[in-house]
């Protein structure tokens, strides 16, 4: 569990950040992706046992809440997702397309609170396609990728996507990793907010459906904060995005916004 020193210095990083935000008049939100043993916790090994009752995620939601900081946790959307269809891979952490749109619906949902301007993401504006692929990460760290093949689910928009390819406003992408280039899109509609994403892994699924719903939207493959892009940006959000493994990486380290 984390200690309480651990929970205050995570809570002390989003404050400064959220305050720093609001003096730009830019809105801020949290967002934590869950693990898939999460969500499908029925398929792990009867061997298995959870050594309490309370996770991380739920200390650190508490935590956050009592801050006043803006925090969506995504476990009940997926969980209610995963009652219509399949909403992560079988062979790879990540969720599938489905799980996906049901998380991002959910971002929206959210978000929709601070701009009532922003359509609702809807399952009837897409097609529910699948498709046979090679195994995912779990499958690649046996080598049996081939052997071991994935039924993917995609959600295929009845129309076409909006958002077009953008480029950044003055700055360099910080990321440092070969396929992990920051994405940037523009609807056109000038209705709709401006956003700034720091994300993982579990936004490259997601972000397709995001960008629909923001005028302008900047996705960066980072979880340190980027006070210059935010700055060249003037974002109406920023929207920091992690998985539950990973919800460490958003509070650390302390870049000189936060000092």
């Amino acid at each position: 569990p984390y200690s309480k020193a651990d929970l205050d210095a995570a809570v002390g990083v989003m404050t400064a950040r959220r305050d720093w935000l609001a003096k730009r008049g830019s809105a801020m939100l949290v967002v934590i992706a869950p693990n898939k043993s999460s969500v499908y916790g029925e398929f792990l090994p009867a061997s298995l046992h959870k050594i309490g009752n309370e996770t991380r995620l739920d200390q650190l939601a508490r935590a956050m809440e009592a801050a006043r900081i803006p925090f969506l946790d995504l476990r009940s959307a997926l969980a209610a997702a995963k009652n219509m269809r399949r909403a992560y891979w079988k062979t790879d952490t990540h969720w599938n397309g489905w799980g996906a749109f049901a998380g991002a619906a959910a971002i929206v949902d959210a978000l929709r609170q601070r701009f009532p301007a922003m359509p609702p993401l809807l399952a009837g504006g897409y097609r529910v396609e699948e498709r046979t692929i090679p195994g995912g990460d779990l499958a690649e760290m046996l080598l049996l990728e081939a052997e071991i093949t994935e039924r993917a689910i995609d959600m295929v928009p009845l129309s076409p996507h909006k958002a077009k390819p953008a480029g950044p406003r003055g700055y360099k992408d910080p990321a440092t990793l070969s396929g992990r280039e920051m994405i940037i899109r523009e609807t056109g509609d000038q209705s709709l907010p401006k956003a700034v994403f720091f994300r993982d892994s579990f936004c490259s699924a997601a972000w397709p459906f995001l960008a629909e719903r923001f005028s302008r939207s900047v996705f960066l493959w980072e979880h340190r904060f980027q006070p210059h892009i935010v700055e060249a940006e003037k974002p109406d959000v920023v929207v920091f995005e992690a998985v539950e493994r990973y919800q460490h990486a958003l509070f650390g380290p302390v870049d000189k916004v936060d000092r």
